[in-house]
């Protein structure tokens, strides 16, 4: 079974058909769990496959392995973690997986700046319409002339709202942004991994 972070328990064999390993998106491999049935590991052309998918970091493990043979497969697990980290540069994860979520950012805060800009204009040519329609109704210039300076100070309260909110959009993608999270999730589950192996002592 492969899991990416949120998850890891039993597959039936329709949930491992049908789920699709090679397509959870680049550098996922690094969040997978796989567990494999006690004659899986090595004899099937699908195994070898997933293998391939982490690149050849994987360790196995026997669930009732006791003494030494614990203690080996604990250590294989941190040695594969520290080389993980090391090949890293010193990171737990690697400095593509943080490009990818500050392209997503950056992309999105380009799509939230885009959408402002729109609706100021529109936001723009419903004040006009608006104004425009009650001075063509004024026969008094003096009125005309008070409703063109509400309507110049409607356009430059609405244009510092839409600039605010332009200068603000990165900050709006962050703050509602899960890449970031996930990233932080990921890593909690790792530590929690690693706890529990330490503490089959």
């Amino acid at each position: 079974m492969a899991a990416q972070y949120h998850g890891v328990g039993s597959t039936t064999r329709k949930s491992r058909t049908s789920c699709e390993l090679g397509n959870q998106g680049q550098g996922s491999s690094q969040l997978r769990i796989v567990l494999l049935g006690k004659t899986g590991a090595g004899k099937s052309a699908t195994g070898n496959k997933l293998v391939g998918k982490f690149e050849n970091r994987y360790c196995l493990f026997n669930n009732k392995a006791l003494g030494a043979e614990q203690e080996d497969q604990r250590t294989q697990l941190l040695d594969l973690v520290q080389s993980t980290v090391m090949e890293n540069g010193g990171r737990c994860f690697s400095n593509q997986m943080y490009r990818s979520a500050e392209e997503e950012i950056q992309k999105q805060t380009r799509e939230k700046q885009e959408r402002y800009r729109e609706e100021l204009e529109r936001e723009r040519a419903r004040i006009r319409e608006e104004y425009e329609e009650q001075i063509r109704d004024l026969r008094d210039q003096l009125e005309r002339e008070r409703r063109k300076a509400q309507m110049e100070r409607e356009f430059t309260r609405t244009e510092a709202l839409y600039a605010e909110r332009q200068r603000d959009a990165r900050r709006e993608v962050e703050s509602q942004n899960t890449i970031l999270e996930l990233i932080l999730r990921v890593w909690e589950v790792a530590r929690f991994i690693i706890n529990q192996f330490m503490q089959d002592d």
